[in-house]
Order: structure tokens, then C-alpha cells, then sequence
């Protein structure tokens, strides 16, 4: 039986190929992408999940009902748009049930329940009563059904009468322009500026009325000025002066630290962990004592110079002897060499002779 014979190759193009690896590359992509998400990877051509039995982790799992709230809050966003394009019917609308509102609140200050509970009543934050009785102007309904009806005028008047105003100039205490420590320009008596400080008075450049006063008789009496006032620079300051038994005590004090001694000796008694040396000496804690222990190691150390230098000069003597008794010898063995040295060649003449 004849051998089959091997299929030939198909032939591939470049451009087949490069289309075959770039679609490799794309799925080796999205495997890793997938992988890095911690999602399931799907292979192509295949419904079989390959990471299918793998749990997903805790960071990559998603709360419970989070997609419904999401899709709550789209529903709401695509209704109330947040790019400043509202409704203005809805606006209007959602201003009037407001308002519709509030009046039903007011009437129950009038004594009407306006179409409320007990227990809404209760649960009123406001305290109508109390605020009819505070501004009785607000509550007539000559003033409008609503709260958006009160002219701001009347309001501004209001506000106006309760912020404090300066009084009427007085001819003894004029109002005059005053800056504070803030930096705010005021209108204040001239009795309020404190003392020292600038201040522009805009009646000085007007004639004085001869019907007031002088300002002299009807400025108020401060009573005598304060002598306890420096003014300018100061160049002399009061010195200090201690109390004279707190000097004694210290004269005292330096009197006995003179007389003590001035030099504090070493006293070996108060230590005991020390270790002392083979030439260890205490000396007495009396001077007198301690200058005859003295006077004594003086002496002995005298002596022991004395005699150490007689020793040295004792064994320089004995050290030049010897070296003269050494040298002696050595003249002594030179010669007999030489003698010897003469024996030998007169002994060896005499044998050349014979």
C-alpha cells in the first residue's frame, strides 16, 4: 500500500499573521485588566468562567442595596437638574404650599386650628404667642397673609429704633469724632474719649453762641488733677532699698564665711568605700596639729633628700674605683701578653738559628 502523502502547508499571509498576534496581545490585555479587577476571566469562543469557582474579594464586593440607591439618586438628579436650570413653576408651586402653610401655623395664634392636629400644635417650633405678644405690629392682618408680605421698610424702621444712638450733643459735651482701638470711626461725647487720644471736633470751626455757657463754667469738676501722671520720656527710676535686717542677716553671714578657713582639708573619716594607698596619711583637723605634721613630713623628707644624695655621691666613689681597679687589670694583661709574645719569638729565633 502506497504511503500517504503529507498535506502541504497552507500558505499564511504577513497580513493574516499580524492580525492573529493582534488579537492575542488584546486578550492578554483584558485577561490581565480582569485579573487586576478581581473579575472573572472568560476565555474566547467559551461560556466556561475560568476563575468561576474563585470568590471575589472583600474590597471588590459592592454593599447591599448600593445599585437601588443608585438608581434612586439618577431618578432624582434627572427630575431636580443641580446645573442651575430649576423650574421656576415648580419653584413657585413648592413657595406657595410653603406659605399655605405657614398661615395655617399663624391662625393658631388667632385661636384657630387651622386644620391641625393637637399634636402638631405641640410639635411647633416657633412660639407664636410669644411673638404676637413681642411684636404685635406683625401679627394684624391689615400687614398681609403671609410673612413675605411685611415691607421691608417697616422692618428696617424696627431695626433701626433698637440699635442704640448717640445721644443729642450737649453744650458742656459736644460729640465729637473719635477712632477707637479697632479702627472704627465713632461719634461719641467728648467725656468718653480716654485721655490722650486724637479726636476732630466738627463744631470748633463754628462761632460760639453767646446764649450758651462758657465752656469752662459748664465743663463738670473732675476734682483735682492726679499728681501720679508721667509725661514724657522717663529717664530716672526709683531704686531699690532692702530692708535693713535682711542686711544684717546678710553681714552676718558674710562675716562668718570670712572667718571660716579658707581652704576646706580633706578629712578621710567621712568615706569609707575609698581605697587608700600603702602611703596614705590623715592629718588632724587642727590646724596647729596639722602645720607640726607638716613641719615633721618636712623634716623627714629633708632627711631622705640628704641622705639619697650621700648615697649617690657614696656610689659615684665606689663606681670610679672600680673602674680604676678594671683598667688596672686590663694594663696589667696587656703587658704580660706582650711579654709572653716576646718569649715566643725569641724561642722561635733561636730554633731558625740552631
Amino acid at each position: 500500500m502506497p504511503p500517504k502523502q503529507k498535506q502541504p502547508y497552507a500558505p499564511i499571509s504577513s497580513s493574516s499573521w499580524l492580525t492573529l498576534s493582534r488579537t492575542r496581545s488584546k486578550h492578554e490585555t483584558d485577561f490581565t485588566k480582569s485579573r487586576q479587577l478581581g473579575q472573572s476571566s472568560r476565555a474566547t469562543g467559551s461560556s466556561v468562567s475560568s476563575s468561576s469557582s474563585k470568590k471575589l474579594p472583600v474590597w471588590a464586593k459592592q454593599n447591599k442595596g448600593l445599585a437601588a440607591r443608585q438608581a434612586r439618586d439618577q431618578v432624582q438628579y434627572e427630575e431636580d437638574p443641580s446645573d442651575g436650570t430649576r423650574d421656576p413653576e415648580r419653584i413657585k408651586s413648592a413657595l406657595e404650599r410653603k406659605a399655605a402653610i405657614y398661615d395655617k401655623i399663624r391662625s393658631v395664634s388667632r385661636g384657630k386650628t387651622g386644620g391641625l392636629s393637637d399634636a402638631q400644635i405641640d410639635s411647633l417650633l416657633v412660639d407664636f404667642d410669644r411673638k404676637n405678644y413681642d411684636h404685635p405690629d406683625l401679627s394684624s392682618d391689615e400687614e398681609g397673609d403671609s410673612a413675605s408680605d411685611v415691607d421691608e421698610s417697616k422692618t428696617a424702621q424696627l431695626t433701626s429704633k433698637r440699635r442704640p444712638q448717640p445721644g443729642p450733643s450737649l453744650p458742656h459735651d459736644p460729640l465729637v469724632e473719635y477712632t477707637d482701638e479697632f479702627g472704627r470711626t465713632r461719634m461719641v461725647p467728648r467725656s468718653e474719649v480716654p485721655r490722650g487720644a486724637p479726636f476732630h471736633d466738627p463744631t470748633a470751626h463754628l462761632p460760639a453762641d453767646p446764649s450758651l455757657p462758657s465752656s469752662a463754667s459748664a465743663l463738670p469738676d473732675d476734682g483735682p488733677a492726679p499728681t501720679n501722671i508721667l509725661y514724657g520720656d522717663q529717664t530716672h527710676f526709683p531704686i531699690y532699698a532692702p530692708d535693713p535686717a535682711v542686711l544684717a542677716a546678710r553681714a552676718a553671714s558674710l562675716a562668718a564665711a570670712a572667718a571660716a578657713p579658707l581652704v576646706d582639708h580633706y578629712d578621710a573619716t567621712r568615706e569609707t568605700t575609698r581605697q587608700r594607698g600603702a602611703g596614705f596619711y590623715q592629718f588632724s583637723g587642727d590646724e596647729d596639729e596639722r602645720r607640726r605634721q607638716m613641719e615633721a613630713l618636712e623634716r623627714e623628707r629633708s632627711e631622705t633628700e640628704r641622705k639619697r644624695r650621700e648615697r649617690e655621691v657614696e656610689g659615684d666613689r665606689v663606681r670610679r674605683e672600680r673602674e680604676r681597679e678594671r683598667d688596672e687589670r686590663k694594663r696589667r694583661v696587656e703587658e704580660k701578653r706582650r711579654e709572653v709574645d716576646e718569649r715566643r719569638r725569641k724561642r722561635a729565633k733561636g730554633v731558625d738559628g740552631a
